[in-house]
């Protein structure tokens, strides 16, 4: 048995920081204890620290208020983890290799702010049952899924560069009252996925794509410009039938930069396969300037650029 690292039960305003905290590769990944693991507490400050090879990297049950910030998490089952846990903020944290980087769950009110979460084997962040919530400035890339959002409601997407997954947003239908603006969507295979089998009955309200005028960057919008006002002449509309064939058949990927998948999705415009609303923008953005510029390509690659200790 792989024990826990550091396990903070009904204790409140405490402060974790700059722990080193690994498991045994020897054991079983659903056999290791979690790096943290919080339960009952609240107002704590989990900062600068690093964890490795556990089962999830920090877990978070009935913890409210609490500080997530600067942590270096890889190769574990989630990255952060939490359930039943209010009004937390996870801020420039760095998850890569983990089978999803982060999963919140039946919560409210927390702030997702600045994180770089790239290359986990599954998803970047799952966000189900999370409300009124700001995602904001954070760098998703790498994933099948870059976002997965299901029955989310009232949460505000800003500022994010969602870049190089199979699926760069995976809408749930019984996901409503969401806004996303000034986000940039960058060589997903497909930009957003909502699942047309899903029932649409009960919808308290939409979700946007655009806000006052200003809306997202689509790297594959091929509309123009002509008053050179930044934004896009004629809207930015995905129901990619594309998305749904990779959704099913993950190899399928490899496709995505051929001629014959862009003859599909030019063919989807003129004559839609799917039954299916899909995502529409008003008004799409000319180049990504509402999100923060990517990093350098080594922030990739932990070793190079120190965020994660040589092994």
């Amino acid at each position: 048995m792989d024990a826990f690292g550091i396990y903070l039960r009904g204790a409140s305003e405490c402060v974790l920081e700059q722990n080193s905290i690994s498991g045994s590769t020897n054991v079983a990944s659903a056999a290791r204890g979690n790096g943290i693991h919080l339960w009952k507490t609240r107002h704590n400050r989990i900062l600068a620290n690093t964890i490795h090879d556990k089962r999830d990297g920090m877990y978070f049950s009935f913890a409210d208020d609490n500080l997530i910030g600067g942590n270096r998490v890889w190769d574990t089952r989630f990255g952060i983890h939490y359930m039943y846990s209010h009004q937390n903020r996870l801020l420039t944290n760095f998850l890569t290799r983990n089978a999803v980087g982060a999963t919140l769950m039946f919560s409210r009110q927390s702030a997702v702010e600045g994180n770089i979460v790239s290359a986990n084997r599954r998803h970047g962040m799952v966000f189900k049952q999370l409300d009124s919530s700001l995602i904001r400035n954070n760098l998703v890339s790498g994933q099948n899924r870059g976002f997965f959002v299901q029955q989310a409601n009232q949460n505000r997407f800003e500022g994010n560069i969602i870049a190089t997954n199979d699926i760069g947003l995976y809408l749930s239908n019984c996901s409503d009252q969401n806004v996303f603006v000034g986000n940039a969507f960058v060589r997903n295979t497909a930009q957003v996925w909502q699942p047309p089998f899903e029932t649409v009955q009960g919808r308290k309200g939409p979700n946007s794509f655009t806000e006052n005028g200003h809306g997202n960057f689509w790297s594959d919008y091929s509309g123009e410009d002509r008053n050179h006002d930044g934004i896009g002449d004629t809207p930015y509309h995905e129901t990619d039938v594309f998305g749904y064939i990779v959704d099913r058949h993950p190899q399928a990927r490899i496709f995505a930069l051929s001629p014959a998948v862009a003859l599909l999705r030019k063919g989807e415009e003129l004559l839609p396969l799917l039954d299916t609303p899909g995502v529409t923008d008003t008004s799409p953005m000319m180049s990504p300037g509402g999100a923060r510029l990517l990093p350098s390509p080594d922030l990739f690659d932990g070793t190079k650029s120190g965020l994660l200790s040589k092994q």
